[in-house]
Parts: structure tokens; sequence; C-alpha cells
């Protein structure tokens, strides 16, 4: 079966997201960010039940803080958008009818899901190759420095968005 990644997004800030793929569910998160066991989620999904989900089992069973479950949750809406962003898709779709599930209380920004999706690429050449057009001319939107100003950057990745100006193309910016 092909794997479904959904995103959902208020007002330009991504606010939640849904995955099919096992890589992108809660339990999936809090073992690659080393917080629970595989043997602490297979016991917790023993115990769910309809009306209860997994982040309120692992705070019952003392495996997670009740406080600590928003930071994985933000997290694990973070790796679906960024799979999203760098992942083959054979279809795109958009729609305002859908049912958000894992939703974090404090919205994440388009420029910080971008960012992260750049940050994780293993071949940043064979996405260019395969997605880019080296010759297309980037630009910041109006608010684009707003929306860095809530951002971390690291120097050289204040340069990279310094030369995202109207007048550099791809292949200047990246190399």
């Amino acid at each position: 079966p092909e794997g479904k990644r959904l995103v959902f997004f208020e007002n330009g800030d991504l606010v939640g997201a849904r995955s099919n793929l096992p890589s992108g569910r809660l339990g999936a998160v809090l073992i690659r960010e080393g917080r629970i066991t595989e043997a602490d989620l297979t016991k917790a999904l023993g115990f769910v039940r309809s009306g209860h989900k997994l982040g309120e089992i692992l705070v019952e069973l003392d495996y997670l803080k009740a406080g600590e479950i928003e930071r994985y949750v933000r997290i694990q809406i973070l790796e679906i958008a960024c799979a999203v962003l760098t992942s083959p898709s054979t279809r795109l779709v958009f729609s305002e009818v859908m049912e958000v599930e894992a939703a974090t209380l404090s919205p994440i920004s388009i420029g910080s899901v971008f960012l992260t999706a750049v940050q994780r690429l293993p071949d940043v050449k064979l996405y260019r190759d395969e997605v880019m057009l080296d010759d297309y001319v980037l630009a910041q939107t109006d608010g684009a420095l707003s929306l860095a100003s809530g951002m971390e950057l690291s120097p050289s990745e204040a340069t990279v968005l310094d030369l995202v100006d109207g007048t550099n193309a791809v292949r200047d910016v990246l190399s």
C-alpha cells in the first residue's frame, strides 16, 4: 500500500500532520528521540483503546510527563512535513475539509519547515537535479524577514537567506 502524509496549515503556519507510515507515528518518533524503548511502546499499545491517545497512555504508564507530549508531537509534525517536501511524490492534493488529528498548540512557521527540510536532505545535488532548476531566480516574500526573525539561523543559513534577493538564481544561492 502507498504511504500517505497529510499536513495542515492555518494562517500560513503548520499546525498539524498525519501519516499512515510507521515512521510517522508518534511512537516511532519517541523511540528515535530516545525517549521510550520498543518494549515501552509495545506495552503502551496494548492499552490503547477507543478515545485514548498513545501520548495519554504513555503518561498514565509514567513513561512521559504530560508536559512532554507537545514537544514530541511538534517533532512528529515537523518530520512529516519535511518528508512531504523531500520525498518523491506522484501526487499532491490541497483540501480545506480535512480534520486535523495530530495538532500542536504552538504553530510552526513554514520557514522553519523549509529550513529543517533542507537541513535533512541527504543529497542536495540529487535533489537539485531531480526537483529544482538551477536558473530559477529566488526572491523573498514581503513577510520573509519577519518570518526569519523567529528562526534560529546559523551564519551560513543567514548568508543563504541574504542571497535570496530576487536577482540570484538557485545555482548562485547554492554554490
